[in-house]
């Protein structure tokens, strides 16, 4: 009954709806003591998608993390700027996948922080940084 409601007003019910699309994206790959991580971000209006892996060598020396810092604004050029969130995915031994939206307020996410570190050398390999498209 909805559906011949939906087609009598002229509008066809949909199964499911468009995922909006990226404004743009962009790709990471960091390397740490004793493991890696790579994928890509695809930015949105005020939102990112992280997709990827974390990848840890050394199988039972500890945790391989990837880090993620989201900004709004630089920090090392802009006294303003907010940190919106960290997010963290880790792996002991193998890889594994992951693939996680970070929403923001008003202004969006500018900046992306992202770093890999092993839990038991307690050493980070270099930050590094993307920015909006």
């Amino acid at each position: 009954m909805t559906a011949v409601v939906a087609l009598a007003l002229g509008s066809a019910p949909t199964a499911a709806q468009a995922a909006p699309a990226a404004d743009g994206t962009t790709t990471f790959n960091a390397h740490g003591s004793g493991g890696e991580s790579s994928g890509s971000i695809s930015w949105f209006n005020r939102s990112v998608t992280v997709q990827g892996s974390v990848t840890d060598f050394a199988g039972g020396w500890g945790t391989t993390q990837v880090i993620f810092e989201f900004w709004q604004g630089n920090p090392l050029s802009d006294d303003s700027a907010t940190k919106i969130d960290t997010q963290t995915r880790s792996v002991s031994g193998g890889q594994r996948s992951f693939n996680f939206p970070q929403n923001a307020p008003s202004g969006g996410i500018t900046d992306i922080f992202y770093y890999v570190c092993n839990s038991t050398q307690s050493a980070c390999g270099e930050v590094e940084l993307t920015e909006r498209p």
